[in-house]
Protein backbone atom coordinates (compact mmCIF):
# COMPACT_ATOMS: atom_id res chain seq x y z
CA UNK A 1 0.00 0.00 0.00
CA UNK A 2 1.40 3.33 -0.62
CA UNK A 3 2.06 6.13 1.90
CA UNK A 4 -0.60 8.97 1.99
CA UNK A 5 0.61 12.63 2.33
CA UNK A 6 -2.54 14.70 2.98
CA UNK A 7 -3.10 18.35 3.73
CA UNK A 8 -6.06 18.49 6.31
CA UNK A 9 -8.68 21.23 6.04
CA UNK A 10 -6.97 22.62 9.65
CA UNK A 11 -3.60 22.43 8.03
CA UNK A 12 -2.30 19.83 10.20
CA UNK A 13 -0.43 17.05 7.66
CA UNK A 14 -1.39 13.61 7.99
CA UNK A 15 0.92 11.42 6.55
CA UNK A 16 0.11 7.41 6.61
CA UNK A 17 2.10 4.65 5.21
CA UNK A 18 0.12 1.29 6.14
CA UNK A 19 1.65 -1.81 6.37
CA UNK A 20 0.11 -5.30 6.30
CA UNK A 21 2.47 -7.59 7.77
CA UNK A 22 2.14 -5.53 11.27
CA UNK A 23 -0.08 -5.54 14.17
CA UNK A 24 1.86 -2.66 15.77
CA UNK A 25 0.59 1.14 14.63
CA UNK A 26 2.98 3.48 15.03
CA UNK A 27 1.31 7.35 15.83
CA UNK A 28 2.88 10.78 15.92
CA UNK A 29 2.80 14.51 16.03
CA UNK A 30 5.63 16.09 14.91
CA UNK A 31 5.77 20.25 15.81
CA UNK A 32 8.09 22.57 13.21
CA UNK A 33 9.67 24.39 16.09
CA UNK A 34 13.19 23.17 18.15
CA UNK A 35 15.53 24.54 19.88
CA UNK A 36 17.03 26.46 16.56
CA UNK A 37 14.25 28.75 17.11
CA UNK A 38 14.39 29.93 20.80
CA UNK A 39 15.99 33.02 21.68
CA UNK A 40 18.98 33.20 23.98
CA UNK A 41 16.43 33.83 26.92
CA UNK A 42 14.49 31.07 25.95
CA UNK A 43 17.30 27.92 25.87
CA UNK A 44 15.64 24.61 26.77
CA UNK A 45 12.24 25.97 26.34
CA UNK A 46 11.11 23.68 23.28
CA UNK A 47 12.48 20.87 25.75
CA UNK A 48 10.79 21.91 28.78
CA UNK A 49 7.50 22.20 26.92
CA UNK A 50 7.68 18.53 25.57
CA UNK A 51 8.18 17.25 28.98
CA UNK A 52 5.02 19.13 30.38
CA UNK A 53 2.65 17.17 27.74
CA UNK A 54 3.00 14.19 30.19
CA UNK A 55 2.27 16.22 33.19
CA UNK A 56 -1.28 15.57 32.78
CA UNK A 57 -4.30 16.62 30.68
CA UNK A 58 -7.62 18.52 31.49
CA UNK A 59 -9.11 15.32 31.95
CA UNK A 60 -6.23 12.45 32.64
CA UNK A 61 -3.52 12.68 34.81
CA UNK A 62 0.17 11.95 34.29
CA UNK A 63 -0.48 8.52 35.88
CA UNK A 64 -3.44 7.55 33.92
CA UNK A 65 -1.60 8.81 30.91
CA UNK A 66 1.33 6.36 31.58
CA UNK A 67 -1.22 3.66 32.84
CA UNK A 68 -3.50 3.17 29.58
CA UNK A 69 -0.27 2.59 27.48
CA UNK A 70 1.26 0.62 29.89
CA UNK A 71 -2.31 -1.41 30.30
CA UNK A 72 -2.44 -1.68 26.01
CA UNK A 73 1.14 -2.65 25.81
CA UNK A 74 2.11 0.11 24.23
CA UNK A 75 5.23 2.46 23.85
CA UNK A 76 4.87 6.91 24.41
CA UNK A 77 7.47 9.00 24.35
CA UNK A 78 8.85 12.11 22.86
CA UNK A 79 11.62 14.02 21.74
CA UNK A 80 13.36 17.80 20.98
CA UNK A 81 15.61 18.24 18.23
CA UNK A 82 17.05 21.56 16.74
CA UNK A 83 14.16 21.71 14.32
CA UNK A 84 10.84 20.26 15.73
CA UNK A 85 9.04 18.27 19.17
CA UNK A 86 7.91 15.10 18.50
CA UNK A 87 5.39 13.40 20.75
CA UNK A 88 5.15 9.40 19.36
CA UNK A 89 3.59 6.21 20.55
CA UNK A 90 3.62 2.75 19.20
CA UNK A 91 0.29 0.25 20.12
CA UNK A 92 -1.41 -2.76 19.29
CA UNK A 93 -2.91 -1.48 16.00
CA UNK A 94 -6.02 -2.66 17.79
CA UNK A 95 -5.87 0.46 20.15
CA UNK A 96 -4.76 2.82 17.75
CA UNK A 97 -7.98 5.03 17.70
CA UNK A 98 -7.99 5.30 21.47
CA UNK A 99 -3.95 5.79 21.26
CA UNK A 100 -4.65 8.64 18.72
CA UNK A 101 -7.01 10.09 21.02
CA UNK A 102 -4.80 9.69 24.12
CA UNK A 103 -2.37 11.47 22.43
CA UNK A 104 -4.33 14.21 20.95
CA UNK A 105 -5.49 14.95 24.66
CA UNK A 106 -1.95 15.44 25.10
CA UNK A 107 -1.70 17.81 22.51
CA UNK A 108 -4.58 19.92 22.68
CA UNK A 109 -5.25 19.36 26.69
CA UNK A 110 -1.95 19.57 28.47
CA UNK A 111 -2.59 21.28 31.97
CA UNK A 112 0.52 23.16 32.32
CA UNK A 113 0.01 24.41 35.42
CA UNK A 114 1.76 26.39 37.48
CA UNK A 115 2.54 23.66 40.14
CA UNK A 116 3.98 21.02 36.80
CA UNK A 117 6.04 23.57 35.59
CA UNK A 118 7.54 25.08 39.29
CA UNK A 119 8.41 21.16 39.25
CA UNK A 120 9.68 20.92 35.91
CA UNK A 121 11.75 23.60 36.70
CA UNK A 122 13.02 22.59 39.87
CA UNK A 123 14.22 19.11 38.73
CA UNK A 124 16.14 20.30 35.93
CA UNK A 125 17.89 23.55 38.42
CA UNK A 126 19.12 20.43 41.12
CA UNK A 127 20.49 18.13 38.15
CA UNK A 128 24.71 18.52 38.21
CA UNK A 129 26.40 17.87 35.30
CA UNK A 130 26.00 14.35 34.83
CA UNK A 131 22.01 14.87 34.96
CA UNK A 132 21.91 13.08 38.72
CA UNK A 133 19.79 14.91 40.96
Amino acid sequence: MPTSNRLLANGLRLITEPIAATKAAAIGFWFSGGSRDEQPDEHGFAHFTEHLLFKGTEEKSARELAVFFDRIGGYVNAFTERELVCLHCVVPANHASASLDVLLDMVLHSRFSDEDVAKERGGHRQRDTRGRR
